[in-house]
């Protein structure tokens, strides 16, 4: 069985998520060569995978709503359904490890509902990161596409690690090689699990910017509108005078005058 991360930064999700990691932690302690206390570490350990359940299907009826489009194959349900259907199952499954104790059967009915659990987490993980909910204001796109690959890895560690059960416990002479084989695998994909984690919970992502608030954002940086006065035509103009000519004195010349030239005071005569 394997933990896995609410996305949701609530209280209730904040606390499931140290009894998952908690209950993580103790159940790879648990494998000690000591058989009493191995007993010990693996019933701790699945009372802290039951409350962490517990403390995440309580929480699944506070998500916001989802409108329900019904266009995609993820669309089945609104997330905060599908938390809550992961969730239901996830208590079932340690419910039903609990009761291997007693019923060794009951561990590979066990390892396939806590796979059933991880897949649909990881369709609600998928069907958020499609349908961002408009309630979480720091949402990042990119963030949450780390985490859905952090919860396809664990659906994967979930399926081998039930397949396993499931032939170790039907075929008993290939148990050990089995058990070896899967613990390689499964470290291979828990360490990619791990550096998805990682990014997810602590990469340096910006928040998905609304459209509402890129338009707020756009009218700041443009700052305020440009008023352009307009400009005023002049009036025609009624005066007298010349437009835009200086006053200025014409001088008449008199007409030049030569007594010499100056036919018209002497008389014809005629001479004989």
């Amino acid at each position: 069985m394997e933990y896995h991360f609410v996305s949701n930064d609530t209280t209730l999700n904040n606390a499931s998520s140290y009894f998952f990691i908690s209950g993580f932690i103790i159940s790879k302690i648990q494998y000690i060569p000591i058989a009493l206390v191995s007993s010990a570490l693996n019933l701790i350990s699945l009372l802290f995978y039951l409350i962490g359940y517990s403390l995440w299907f309580i929480a699944s009826h506070f998500y916001p709503g989802q409108a329900k489009k019904n266009q995609e194959w993820y669309e089945f349900a609104q997330f905060k359904e599908q938390y809550l259907y992961a969730a239901a199952l996830g208590l079932i499954a340690t419910t039903i490890s609990m009761m291997a104790i007693f019923s060794p059967i009951m561990l590979v009915l066990s390892g396939w509902l806590f796979f059933g659990s991880n897949i649909i987490w990881t369709i609600g993980e998928y069907n958020k990161l499609n349908n961002p909910p408009s309630s979480e204001e720091n949402f990042s796109k990119d963030r949450q596409n780390a985490y859905v690959s952090y919860a396809l890895s664990m659906s994967v560690i979930g399926f081998i690690t039930a397949a396993s059960t499931t032939a170790a416990f039907f075929i008993p002479v290939i148990t050990i090689p089995l058990l070896i084989i899967t613990t390689i695998i499964c470290i291979g994909v828990g360490s990619l699990a791990l550096e998805y984690w990682l990014e997810s919970k602590f990469g340096d992502y910006q928040p998905d910017i609304s459209m509402d608030e890129s338009y707020k954002q756009m009218s700041n940086n443009l700052g305020k509108k440009i008023h352009l006065e307009p400009n005023p035509t002049p009036e025609p103009y009624h005066g007298t005078k010349p437009l835009h000519s200086a006053p200025h004195d014409v001088k008449i010349k008199e007409p030049f005058s030569d007594p010499q030239m100056d036919l018209s005071s002497h008389t014809c005569k005629s001479q004989h």
